[in-house]
Order: C-alpha cells, then structure tokens, then sequence
C-alpha cells in the first residue's frame, strides 16, 4: 500500500494517517478534511461495488469507518443529502434543462462594464457577482439593484429553434449572443453569464451532491437524477466548442479552446466531478426504467453514450495534444486518471493503461502541461521543489500532483521515492517569512 494516499473530489485534498482497525489498515482523516472521503455507505449492495471500480472496496470500508466515528463526518453527509434533496422537487424535463445546449453561449462576464444601469457599482462587487437561480432560468439579477435581465423570455425564444424574433421583446432583449444598448459597440452577454454560472454554482454541484448522496443513501431517487443529468450531457458533449460558443471566443481571441467551459476550468471542473458521479450511479442504469423511457435507449445503449460521448470524448481531449481540455500541470492528469478508474475494466480506447500512461511518460508532447510526470518533476520543477509559476499557482501544482500519485495507487510508488516530489510539499513552508508571509 502506498505511504501517501487520499480520496479526492471535486478538487478537494487532504493527507490521511493510517490506523489499524481490528487488524486491517483503513485511512482515518483529520477531522476538519472535506468530505470526499465521508461518502461511505451504511448499506452498500456487493453487486453494486463490484460494478463500481473507482469507489471500490477498501474506499468504501474507509468511508464507513468515517461515519462510524467521526461527527464531522455525519455533519457533511447530512449537508449533502440536503443539498441533493433540492433537485428531487423537479420532474425529469424539468431538470434535464439544468443542462444548456451548445446553441447557447457562455459567457463568464456579461461585459466590460458591469450592467447596462449601474454597472460599475456592480463591477465594484465582482463582474462574476450576477444573481442566478434554475427557478428563474435564462435571467441574471443584479446583486446592486435587483434588475433583471434580459427583458424578454429566453426558453420560449428557444423553444421557436432560435427563430421567431418577435420574442424578443422589451429593453434589453437577448438571442442569446449578446443585447445591444445604445451607445457601446459590443452586447451586454445575459443570456451567456446564465449558461455559465449555471454550469459552475448548479449543474456541476447538482452532479456531484446528487452522486454522493446515493453512495451515502442508496436511494434510487438520487441516481436516477445524477443519470438523467449525465445522459443528457453526453447527448450534447463532443457538439460543444467554446471557441465558437462563448463571448470570449467571439470577442476576445477566436481560438480559445474548450467543451462546455473553456479549457482551464474544463480540466478543474467538469471533467473532475463528471467520471466519479457516473461511477457512482452506474450499476442503477440497468435497472432505471424511467431513464430508459425517457432516453429511448437500452441501458447498455445509455452506458455507451455516458463512457463514448463523454467520458471518452474528454480523455482524447486530454490525450491528443490539443490542449481542448487542459489546464495548469495537473488539473487534466488528475481528471485523466479519474477518467481511467472508472473505465478500468473497459477495452475501448483510450484505454485505462493508455491513459495512466500518458500521465506519467507521454513521449509525444507538444506543450510543457502535457509532459509526463516522470519529466515534469526533472524539467519543470526547480531543485528546491518550487515550480516555475507564482506561489499562488504554484500551490495549484502540489495539490494537483498529491491527487497523482494517490489515484495512480502503487504505480505511483515511484514518483514518490523521488527527492524532488518531497520537496513540491515543502517549499511552502520554506519560502513563508516570518511564520506568516510570502514573497510576491
């Protein structure tokens, strides 16, 4: 067993002392880790966890004994059972729109200047600081003065295939590329800041709660939400471009690369929490009828599409030197390997060794973040363990690469013999002055 391992989710990273229980080892965390590691299950059915190959076993065991004994642990299950339970008051065609189109642009800012009334004062509180709720879809509030926009109903616009612009009505109307006000030469990207902060603050939680709590439940309401977000992705995933559907394609550098998000937050976001909420639905597909009806497919057929059109989409994103999906060193090796363990068993490729593989040697890079890891620790790293980036950046890489190693298992022993992955988790302390401050 490795000496360094943790569970992680979603970004999330700990460290874990071992104990021994009863004789066999399992990872007991420090009470203030994130819950990554508190999805555990009571009542976890056999077939189930030899259908799932990321939560395995001894991941599960370890998740028990956290429930079994820690407060902490119960806090943060019943926090994520209350955040999953939202998403159970909406029926299916309802909450399948929790997933935008790729007709639809994403938009991070609405504009240089905030708002077209008192923008500034909104850029003041933060240009991502637009209000949005799934209960008001297509609309974006202001946290300064409550205005709402755009002025005219967006989902019966697209409900008309994008066609009937006598819907477009009222002050700020927006088709979803933009409205334009008077007097400033690029729209006002409503409809845009929508699609992508209800990708980040819903669809994405929604996934990654929804997945948890039927690990933490075993109640099929949870899965079949979780199944019926996941097919609908991967029903629209290899037809999103970001370049070509995003404000900042259209208006800021055209080749701008990305899927749903651009290919920074692809790699930190989506891509983290997609491979693990499917494993941990995945054997309740079979018996999903509603997903079934819905879906018009077989649940073989509906397994299919998650791993081909998703998951498989994402890892060639990754592998093909493209930089579609690529973030800073780490991010997509992280989501890489949690895209192989759970296509573990599967013979299709990329296969999980093809994509283990990549992350640690891929002999064919064109860019410094697609070096393997074996070479980025000699050639990226300085020999104090500092990365070349900033300290803020910096941090980003020994997080990235503490989640390697723990999700590369025993083929990770070996970067872990080498003196230079030490030293990535010391030099933060190395180089703070004072017991309290860092260089700029």
């Amino acid at each position: 067993m490795s000496l360094l391992r943790h569970f992680s989710m979603a970004g999330s990273w700990t460290r874990l002392r071992m104990k021994k229980t009863g004789g066999s080892p399992v990872f007991i965390p420090p009470a203030g880790m994130m819950l990554a590691f508190v999805l555990s299950l009571c009542c976890v059915f056999p077939a189930a966890a030899e259908e799932r190959t990321y939560y395995d076993r001894s991941k599960m065991t370890a998740l028990e004994t956290n429930l079994e004994n820690f407060e902490w642990a119960n806090r943060q299950k019943e926090a994520i059972i209350n955040r999953a339970d939202k998403w159970l008051q909406y029926d299916d065609e309802r909450l399948r729109t929790l997933v935008p189109p790729p007709r639809v642009a994403r938009a991070i800012v609405a504009h240089e200047k905030g708002a077209p009334v008192n923008g500034d004062a909104l850029n003041k509180i933060g240009r991502y600081s637009w209000v949005i709720s799934f209960d008001k879809p297509w609309k974006v509030t202001s946290p300064v003065d409550g205005k709402v926009y755009p002025s005219n109903d967006f989902s019966a616009f697209m409900a008309s295939g994008f066609k009937d612009r006598s819907l477009l009505t009222g002050p700020y109307p927006d088709d979803g590329w933009g409205s334009s006000v008077d007097g400033e030469d690029r729209p006002f990207w409503f409809v845009g800041v929508y699609a992508h902060w209800s990708v980040e603050r819903l669809l994405l939680p929604a996934l990654d709660d929804l997945g948890k709590a039927y690990l933490l439940t075993d109640d099929p309401r949870y899965a079949h939400a979780a199944s019926l977000l996941l097919w609908q992705l991967s029903e629209y995933y290899p037809d999103y471009f970001y370049e070509k559907q995003s404000r900042y394609g259209k208006e800021v550098q055209p080749n701008y690369l990305g899927r749903l998000l651009y290919h920074t937050w692809e790699s930190n976001s989506t891509a983290q929490i997609v491979p693990l909420t499917y494993d941990a639905i995945k054997p309740t597909i079979e018996g999903d009828r509603a997903l079934h009806r819905l879906a018009g497919k077989s649940p073989s057929a509906i397994r299919a599409e998650i791993e081909d059109r998703l998951l498989r989409t994402m890892a060639n994103d990754i592998m093909d030197g493209s930089g579609r999906i690529q973030g800073n060193y780490g991010m997509h090796q992280s989501a890489l390997l949690k895209i192989a363990a759970t296509l573990k068993r599967s013979r299709k490729e990329p296969t999980a060794k093809q994509m283990v593989d990549w992350v640690l040697q891929n002999p064919s890079a064109n860019r410094y973040t697609q070096i393997g890891l074996e070479d980025a620790l000699g050639n990226l790293v300085h020999r104090d363990g500092y990365p070349f980036e900033s300290p803020s950046y910096n941090i980003g890489w020994t997080r990235s690469l503490d989640q390697i190693v723990s999700l590369l298992g025993d083929q990770g022993n070996r970067i872990l013999s080498m003196p230079r992955f030490k030293d990535i988790f010391l030099w933060p302390i190395r180089m703070t002055l004072a017991g309290e401050f860092v260089p700029s």
